[in-house]
């Protein structure tokens, strides 16, 4: 009986910390298309506006991704 409550304890807290880094790592590459993005719209010329729209499509998914990240952890701390 113990064994399966250490296993699944194990489990557990290997997930929380997986999503802990994953969140990291979204945070992080959001931050960098933000700046390559602003650093894209200071340039001037065609291939920087092709460029600069790209990044904006980018960066749809990563703030979506923060944003469901943000209200799950909002919606699920401990009060």
């Amino acid at each position: 009986m113990s064994s399966s409550v250490t296993d699944t304890t194990v489990s557990t807290i290997s997930g929380i910390q997986l999503a802990g880094a994953f969140g990291l790592l979204l945070v992080l590459a959001m931050i960098a298309f933000f700046v390559l993005k602003e650093i894209v719209d200071t340039s001037s010329g065609v291939q920087s506006q092709n460029w600069s729209g790209a990044l904006r499509i980018a960066t749809v998914p990563f703030v979506l991704a923060f944003a469901i990240i943000l209200v799950i952890n909002v919606a699920f701390s401990p009060h």
